[in-house]
């Protein structure tokens, strides 16, 4: 894989694998909403530095780190770009 290839966002999203994980950060201007499998309404801001990860062992999603109590739906994910005021 050519490191060049994952320096630019793709529609928001910057992806970077790190062994058995694939962090997914927003770009700037852009905001990653989603829901835990808990229910608990999450928001991911470019401004947080947090990332969102999936697990390819687990094969599962998560808010901020990998730990059960952060895992994610991921069926609810919505990628909007940040609204100017």
């Amino acid at each position: 894989m050519d490191p060049d290839e994952w320096a630019n966002a793709v529609n928001g999203i910057y992806y970077s694998p790190s062994g058995s994980l694939i962090k997914f950060t927003p770009q700037e201007g852009y905001s990653f909403y989603m829901t835990g499998v808990d229910g608990k309404e999450l928001v991911l801001k470019s401004t947080t530095n947090w990332s969102m990860w999936y697990s390819l062992t687990e094969k599962k999603w998560y808010y901020h780190k990998v730990d059960s109590k952060n895992e994610i739906d991921i069926s609810t994910l919505r990628v909007e770009k940040t609204k100017i005021k």
